[in-house]
């Protein structure tokens, strides 16, 4: 499946996502929604891979903070998400920036990106989020992580002249009809959204 156009995206996401808005027994039993499950399954059966990635990425970014921060069902993708506070200062950042990883469970692809974190009096305000970085740390802290993500899932990265595109008829989570685009439908529709 690697190697899709915009067309081969749009299909690939109306295949896991319900046109319309249906509620109740309708939406549990879609086949849609039971795809969309089944993706999940097959990917939870490898988490402990993901994990490793993970684990393997904290070792290389000692002064960081890296989590799996995957949210099964809720995104349409694994999540890696490291935080640029040095973890050995006494005291916490006032600002710093969040680079993430999503891995799709829905096609071979991955996406990059970060959002910046305001520490106001131990409130935390996420910004946008923003592209992937290509300077400084957090572009070599994307480019580790893209390198991690490519190895362990064989996934390319997701072009980013389709991450706006929308796909019609389709609801994703909260977005209606309409108003989902690729991005939102095959990663995550609430990407600011981090732990």
């Amino acid at each position: 499946m690697s190697g899709l156009d915009r067309e081969g995206f749009l299909r690939t996401a109306s295949t896991f996502y319900v046109a319309g808005v249906l509620e109740g027994e309708a939406f549990r039993e879609a086949p849609e929604r039971k795809r969309f499950q089944e993706a999940w399954e097959r990917a939870l059966s490898k988490q402990e891979r993901w994990q490793d990635m993970v684990d393997r990425v904290q070792s290389e970014l000692p002064n960081a903070s890296v989590s799996d921060t995957t949210a099964p069902y809720a995104m349409a993708s694994q999540r890696c998400c490291v935080y640029l506070m040095n973890r050995e200062a006494d005291e916490p950042a006032r600002t710093y920036n969040v680079v993430i990883a999503l891995a799709s469970v829905l096609v071979p692809y991955y996406h990059l990106y970060q959002v910046g974190i305001e520490n106001e009096a131990g409130d935390y305000i996420r910004g946008p989020p923003q592209p992937r970085p290509r300077d400084g740390t957090e572009g070599r802290v994307a480019d580790l992580l893209a390198r991690h993500v490519e190895q362990e899932t064989g996934y390319q990265e997701f072009p980013s002249e389709y991450e706006s595109i929308v796909v019609p008829e389709i609801s994703v989570r909260n977005l209606l009809p309409g108003r989902a685009t690729l991005l939102d439908a095959l990663f995550d529709d609430a990407r600011s959204n981090i732990p």
